[in-house]
């Protein structure tokens, strides 16, 4: 299938999706690093619950944007210095096998059989006495020099999408300047789940402002204890330089110049 042209209707359709699914995948690279940060501070003496759960949500976390529907693209982080094929791969493996899904090869469990044996003569009499029933499964991780691997490479991919985000972003916000009436055009009506945001109109040139998500985002829809629970956010904003120009009623020419900030995401 054919892209679409750069600045057309659906470019933009397609940008805005793919914008959004870019920084969800981000901001799960960006918690993965903290857990794997707090599994090496907590050290391979630290609480085994604790670091069971941080073990299980840096897989997790990481994993995730490859298990969306579109995939996030690997292409996007493998070329990063610090990108570790044999990493991703074990992480992905371990949420696929281990984590979110049952996997034998992961969690061995065998039934043995204890029998009494004896013989007298000829005779040969075998009695089951008791049985065993086992198994084993990956439970936290105590090589802390693979926690470090885990995390050298998870901060790639997380610096490395976040590179490419800022970059894909700065290209639709120029386009949006540039095609204004396709930008209007492909954007979802207010019901719609890929509605962006509502316009921020500045009466006057100041600062970027930037726009907190925990305060403008809906909540998911949780039927028991949604305001009990803390969120995390991730934002990224762009400005564009840009000048306006108009003639006033006396007939002097006024012209507004708007300086371009770049903000780097923020939590």
């Amino acid at each position: 299938m054919a892209r679409p042209d750069r600045g057309t209707r659906e470019w933009f359709k397609r940008e805005n999706v793919a914008l959004t699914e870019h920084l969800k995948a981000v901001n799960s690279f960006s918690a993965a690093v903290r857990s794997f940060e707090k599994l090496i501070d907590l050290g391979a003496t630290g609480d085994t619950e604790v670091r069971e759960a941080l073990h299980t949500s840096g897989v997790i976390n990481y994993a995730r944007p490859f298990s969306a529907k579109p995939p996030f693209a690997k292409k996007i982080i493998r070329h990063h210095a610090k990108y570790d094929e044999a990493i991703h791969k074990q992480l992905v493996e371990l949420r696929n096998k281990l984590i979110a899904h049952s996997d034998r090869d992961y969690a061995d469990a065998r039934i043995f059989k204890k029998f009494l044996s004896l013989r007298q003569g000829s005779k040969h009499i075998k009695a089951l006495v008791g049985a065993a029933l086992l198994t084993q499964t990956v439970h936290l991780l105590d090589d802390i020099q693979l926690a470090d691997r885990y995390l050298t490479h998870v901060r790639a991919a997380e610096g490395a999408a976040a590179a490419n985000l800022q970059t894909r972003f700065e290209e639709f916000a120029k386009a949006a300047q540039q095609f204004p009436g396709a930008l209007n055009a492909a954007t979802p009506k207010p019901t719609s789940p890929l509605q962006i945001s509502e316009p921020v109109e500045l009466n006057q040139p100041r600062p970027l402002a930037l726009l907190n998500p925990h305060a403008i985002l809906s909540k998911p829809p949780l039927k028991i204890g949604q305001d009990g629970y803390g969120y995390r956010g991730l934002s990224m904003h762009i400005d564009l330089s840009t000048e306006v120009t108009w003639t006033a009623d006396d007939g002097s020419d006024v012209a507004v110049s708007w300086g371009a900030i770049k903000a780097p995401p923020s939590r």
